[in-house]
Protein backbone atom coordinates (compact mmCIF):
# COMPACT_ATOMS: atom_id res chain seq x y z
CA UNK A 1 0.00 0.00 0.00
CA UNK A 2 1.24 3.16 -1.07
CA UNK A 3 2.21 6.15 1.49
CA UNK A 4 -0.46 8.72 1.86
CA UNK A 5 2.08 11.60 2.48
CA UNK A 6 0.66 15.07 1.02
CA UNK A 7 -1.48 17.88 1.73
CA UNK A 8 -5.20 17.04 1.39
CA UNK A 9 -7.59 19.08 -0.61
CA UNK A 10 -11.24 18.86 1.39
CA UNK A 11 -14.26 18.80 -0.26
CA UNK A 12 -18.11 18.83 1.78
CA UNK A 13 -20.26 15.86 1.65
CA UNK A 14 -23.32 15.16 3.41
CA UNK A 15 -24.27 11.86 4.55
CA UNK A 16 -27.38 10.00 6.01
CA UNK A 17 -31.20 9.47 5.08
CA UNK A 18 -31.53 13.05 5.58
CA UNK A 19 -28.35 14.64 4.39
CA UNK A 20 -27.63 15.62 7.81
CA UNK A 21 -24.15 13.93 8.42
CA UNK A 22 -21.56 16.56 7.39
CA UNK A 23 -17.93 15.17 6.44
CA UNK A 24 -14.87 16.27 4.63
CA UNK A 25 -13.35 14.23 2.28
CA UNK A 26 -9.67 14.43 0.30
CA UNK A 27 -10.65 14.12 -3.26
CA UNK A 28 -7.35 13.52 -4.22
CA UNK A 29 -6.97 10.59 -6.47
CA UNK A 30 -5.93 7.09 -4.10
CA UNK A 31 -7.03 9.08 -1.02
CA UNK A 32 -9.68 8.12 1.19
CA UNK A 33 -9.19 10.06 3.85
CA UNK A 34 -12.27 12.12 5.47
CA UNK A 35 -13.24 14.02 8.85
CA UNK A 36 -15.87 15.26 10.56
CA UNK A 37 -17.11 19.10 10.42
CA UNK A 38 -16.34 19.57 14.03
CA UNK A 39 -12.76 18.39 13.51
CA UNK A 40 -11.79 20.16 9.95
CA UNK A 41 -11.06 23.71 11.43
CA UNK A 42 -7.04 23.65 11.77
CA UNK A 43 -6.19 21.22 9.04
CA UNK A 44 -3.83 21.82 6.45
CA UNK A 45 -6.18 21.78 2.93
CA UNK A 46 -4.63 22.58 -0.28
CA UNK A 47 -6.54 25.93 -1.91
CA UNK A 48 -9.30 24.91 -4.28
CA UNK A 49 -8.23 28.59 -5.92
CA UNK A 50 -4.37 28.85 -6.23
CA UNK A 51 -3.50 25.52 -4.95
CA UNK A 52 -1.35 26.56 -1.90
CA UNK A 53 -1.25 24.58 1.05
CA UNK A 54 -3.45 26.97 3.57
CA UNK A 55 -4.83 26.18 7.41
CA UNK A 56 -8.80 26.25 7.45
CA UNK A 57 -10.61 28.72 8.98
CA UNK A 58 -13.86 28.54 9.91
CA UNK A 59 -15.77 32.06 9.31
CA UNK A 60 -19.22 33.44 10.50
CA UNK A 61 -21.12 30.69 7.74
CA UNK A 62 -18.78 28.16 9.18
CA UNK A 63 -15.95 25.92 6.92
CA UNK A 64 -17.01 26.28 3.20
CA UNK A 65 -17.99 23.29 0.70
CA UNK A 66 -14.54 23.83 -1.02
CA UNK A 67 -12.29 25.66 1.45
CA UNK A 68 -9.80 28.18 0.38
CA UNK A 69 -6.86 30.07 1.63
CA UNK A 70 -7.99 34.10 2.64
CA UNK A 71 -5.78 35.11 -0.22
CA UNK A 72 -8.14 34.22 -2.51
CA UNK A 73 -11.63 35.33 -0.56
CA UNK A 74 -13.15 37.97 -2.30
CA UNK A 75 -14.18 40.81 0.18
CA UNK A 76 -14.93 44.50 0.15
CA UNK A 77 -12.41 45.01 2.91
CA UNK A 78 -8.72 45.29 2.51
CA UNK A 79 -6.69 42.50 4.29
CA UNK A 80 -3.82 43.49 6.32
CA UNK A 81 -0.76 41.47 5.79
CA UNK A 82 -0.71 39.79 8.70
CA UNK A 83 -4.25 38.08 7.96
CA UNK A 84 -2.89 35.61 5.63
CA UNK A 85 -1.50 32.11 6.15
CA UNK A 86 1.93 32.52 4.31
CA UNK A 87 4.40 35.53 4.10
CA UNK A 88 3.87 37.88 1.89
CA UNK A 89 7.27 39.29 0.58
CA UNK A 90 7.84 42.97 0.80
CA UNK A 91 9.07 45.10 -2.31
CA UNK A 92 10.95 48.23 -1.83
CA UNK A 93 11.14 50.72 -3.97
Amino acid sequence: MPSQNHVHRYKRAKLGKGKDFIIYQCVLPDCTHYLSAERIVGKKNLCWVCDKPHTIYQDSNGVLARPHCRACTKTKEKKRDDDYDFPIPMILP
